[in-house]
């Protein structure tokens, strides 16, 4: 997280090991969105931190070549928004239908040694929002 440069508030950036952008980051990021919004933070943007693989190493590390950055604001908050309208209902489901709703949400579930990454359908997250929202 640094401060923005020409704004009140913060960028949250998420630094990854690898050369493009996965569906799993936009969801590590969403969490990171929530727990700083609910800390008090006002968040301007999401960034992906990612390795440049046009990168060329030539004795003296850059550090700024090095890295790319990827604004993904825009699809942190989308995926914020639609699983705030999905949290106002999910206690109120019976247990086949939260099942189905998983089932539309969830592409797969990878457990390693780090942790766990959940991967969504981010078609199934939007077209679930549009039915709640109706």
């Amino acid at each position: 997280m640094q401060k923005s440069k020409n704004e009140d508030g913060w960028d949250l950036i998420e630094v990854k090991g690898s050369t493009s952008g996965k569906p799993s980051h936009l969801n590590d990021l969403s969490f990171q969105l929530s727990v700083f919004t609910e800390a008090g933070y006002k968040i301007n943007s999401c960034i992906l931190m990612l390795l440049n693989k046009e990168y060329i190493f030539n004795n003296t590390l850059d550090i700024e070549k090095l890295f790319k950055l990827e604004d993904v604001t825009s699809d942190v908050f989308e995926l914020q928004s639609s699983t705030k309208s999905i949290n106002k209902v999910w206690d109120e489901l019976f247990p086949p239908e939260q099942a189905r709703i998983i089932n539309l949400l969830v592409r797969d579930i990878t457990i390693n040694p780090d942790g766990m990454n959940i991967n969504i359908y981010k078609q199934g997250l939007n077209s679930l929002n549009n039915e709640i929202n109706g």
